[in-house]
């Protein structure tokens, strides 16, 4: 309810010469009302009404406004439920489409989306664009340079996935955050030797919420020996965080084509995986795992294949990459890229540099218990019907790496079905993974 004093001169009232009536305008709901009050004839009193009215005008314009903007959001989510689908495109023959009509159709889809975007205050912080809204019209519009027919086709096909996704892509929503935070919390006392890094992705999420704003995580490199569950953390925490995951091995040969794109000028030219998770997906915070960095091989021709990292991992320079088969600019600043090395002497300094490195250490006794039972809780979900396996069963699996307790428990799960039952018992462990005596593994001996 709004209320606004009228400035007329007030009226000595007769039984009490000291007082003076004066009427309040204001509105109640939609309806507007009048009262009057019985109130001091004193100047103070004078002062106090004009100060009340002019802050009750300021407060109906406020009101106003903001009337008017709902409505203005309001009519824009109308419009845009209501849009017809894009025309399609007149096609001269089934391999090229019309580049002004595609330009038209994206223009009129990009401006009711931001304008949605825009207006809905809730909305805007979950979806942010990763391109221009015409970026892609330039595969239709010059393919008429390109000698190969193939090169056009690809670049039609490629256009056709563009044109249907559209500018934004989602990102994770702040109502999701307190879920993220319960995740985080259980992957913390499931896997203690990873609590730095725990803590540092916390402190990211707590910031988001404050902020209202898109949540963004430096790169991180987890160094360590083999078997301390670098991998399957990141995997995990890709599902805590809700996440899309994407993982890059760097123990094959690779170039650098991998991640941002091989040359146009290849007949068998393809677009990279960056490219691939961000534009071609419907979120731009994928998880990209890098894995066994310190496996890359530096090729005579093709050089390092870690060298699109040195713009992908700088603040400054992954709002605007450049996907070199698509030659498409795009936004990849939302992506949480997690590395892990056995050795750093074999990751260069720069690249490291880029890098907040965390040295994750052999877990202990207990600790490499807490990360079998995770190890299984996770494999457990993939296997609906089935009892949770008892805790001293998963102990038996500590002393293994956790990609070596995966296999132990896949084989356990097809074991026990073959003999009919929905409960794992000891002997569908695999033999040779069990300790000779059958009970609690020694301290100091649970993983490689």
């Amino acid at each position: 309810m709004s209320k606004s004093p009228c400035r007329r001169q007030p009226t000595p009232d007769a039984k009490f010469p000291d007082f003076a009536a004066r009427s309040f305008d204001y509105i109640d709901g939609d309806t507007p009302r009048r009262v009057q009050l019985l109130l001091p004839a004193t100047e103070e009193v004078d002062d106090l009404v004009r100060q009340r009215a002019k802050a009750a005008r300021e407060e109906e314009a406020r009101s106003a406004e903001e009337r008017a903007r709902r409505l203005d959001a309001e009519a824009a989510a109308r419009a845009l439920r209501k849009a017809p689908e894009p025309p399609p495109f007149k096609r001269r023959d089934k391999a090229t489409m019309d580049p002004g009509e595609a330009r038209v159709s994206m223009q009129l889809e990009y401006e009711l989306k931001s304008e949605l975007v825009q207006v809905s205050k809730g909305a805007a912080r979950h979806q942010v664009q990763v391109y221009a809204w015409d970026a892609p019209l330039k595969l239709i519009e010059e393919r008429k340079m390109a000698a190969d027919p193939y090169a056009a086709e690809r670049d039609q096909a490629l256009f056709d996935r563009l044109y249907k996704l559209g500018a934004y892509r989602g990102v994770c929503t702040r109502q999701r955050l307190d879920t993220v935070l319960d995740g985080l919390r259980c992957l913390r006392a499931s896997q203690p030797h990873f609590v730095q890094v725990v803590g540092l992705i916390e402190a990211r999420v707590r910031l988001a919420q404050e902020r209202d704003e898109p949540m963004r995580i430096p790169p991180v490199l987890l160094a360590g020996p083999p078997g301390v569950g670098k991998t399957h953390f990141t995997l995990e925490l890709a599902r805590v965080m809700e996440r899309p995951v994407r993982r890059h091995s760097f123990d094959a040969s690779h170039t650098a084509s991998a991640l941002m794109g091989s040359d146009r000028h290849w007949s068998n030219t393809r677009h990279g995986l960056i490219f691939d998770a961000v534009c071609l997906a419907d979120r731009a915070d994928p998880v990209i795992l890098l894995d066994e960095l310190d496996k890359a091989t530096e090729h005579s021709r093709d050089g390092s294949p870690l060298a699109p990292l040195h713009s992908l991992l700088e603040p400054a320079t992954a709002g605007t990459v450049t996907d070199i088969s698509a030659g498409i600019e795009f936004d990849a600043s939302h992506v949480f890229f997690v590395a892990t090395a056995n050795d750093l002497r074999f990751v260069p300094a720069p690249i490291q540099s880029r890098f907040q490195v965390f040295h994750i250490e052999q877990p202990t006794a207990e600790q490499a218990i807490d990360l079998a039972q995770s190890v299984a809780a996770a494999v457990h979900l993939r296997y609906g019907g089935f009892e949770e396996p008892p805790r001293r069963l998963v102990t038996l699996l500590a002393h293994l790496t956790p990609r070596e307790q995966i296999q132990a428990l896949d084989h356990a799960y097809a074991t026990a079905l073959v003999n009919g039952r929905k409960h794992l018992v000891r002997r569908d462990l695999p033999a040779q993974v069990l300790q000779d005596d059958g009970g609690e593994p020694a301290a100091g001996s649970f993983l490689h």
